[in-house]
């Protein structure tokens, strides 16, 4: 069984230890974070009975992986596509 230790409770630490427990489910893993919750700049907060949003708005799709992401956790009909400008950016 192997034991993995991943750095940094972003979404970039999150989605690495997804993959890892994908690839090997038998594994172990330990996500590190500095801060006192998990998820970077990515976050929701409830306020006045409101789910408030903070955090990315949108991401690079140049790459499949990303798409990839999306697919398994079941968010591909939540991706909307932008504008041409917005995919120069």
């Amino acid at each position: 069984m192997a034991r993995v230790i991943v750095i940094g409770g972003g979404i970039s630490g999150l989605a690495t230890a997804r993959e890892i427990l994908d690839l090997a489910p038998e594994s172990q893993i330990l996500v590190l974070e500095s801060s006192s919750r998990v998820g970077g700049c990515i976050q929701s907060e409830a306020v006045d009975g409101f789910l408030i949003d903070g955090g990315a708005n949108g991401f690079l799709n140049r790459d499949p992986s990303t798409l990839h992401i999306a697919r398994r956790l079941g968010l591909e009909d939540e991706v909307i596509s932008g504008c041409e400008a917005m995919r120069r950016r």
